[in-house]
């Protein structure tokens, strides 16, 4: 179970089934617009450091307790912005990131079951 005090990167890694090294890589991809995830794949292998703020701000959610905490994170790197990031939009977007980091600090909901009725004595 999902314990609040779980950090992120232990959280991603369980869910994503990944180690700690590709942790990086599987949360830039999931975070990139879709159009972008093929060439994201391969701008990773060709220019690594294109991604540098986009790694600096996965790295700093790594100790993130809670998704306000993460998206907070998120926004402060907000105004850093190049043609290719800020024009293109060819880095991790606020709607991904959104999605994504609901999905790794979402509380599984407990299942609620309705009674059962029981007919009244008299209906009998």
């Amino acid at each position: 179970m999902n314990e609040p005090s779980e950090k992120f990167r232990d959280r991603c890694c369980r869910q994503l089934r990944v180690t700690p090294a590709n942790l990086e890589k599987k949360v830039l991809l999931a975070c990139l617009p879709r159009r972008y995830r093929l060439l994201g794949w391969l701008r990773w292998y060709v220019q690594h450091s294109y991604f540098e703020i986009d790694l600096l701000i996965i790295k700093n959610w790594e100790d993130c307790t809670s998704m306000d905490e993460a998206m907070e994170v998120y926004e402060n790197f907000q105004d850093v912005n190049g043609f290719q990031r800020g024009f293109l939009r060819f880095r991790i977007t606020k709607h991904r990131v959104k999605k994504f980091l609901k999905s790794v600090f979402q509380v599984p909901a407990t299942v609620k079951t309705q009674p059962v009725p029981v007919p009244h004595p008299q209906a009998i």
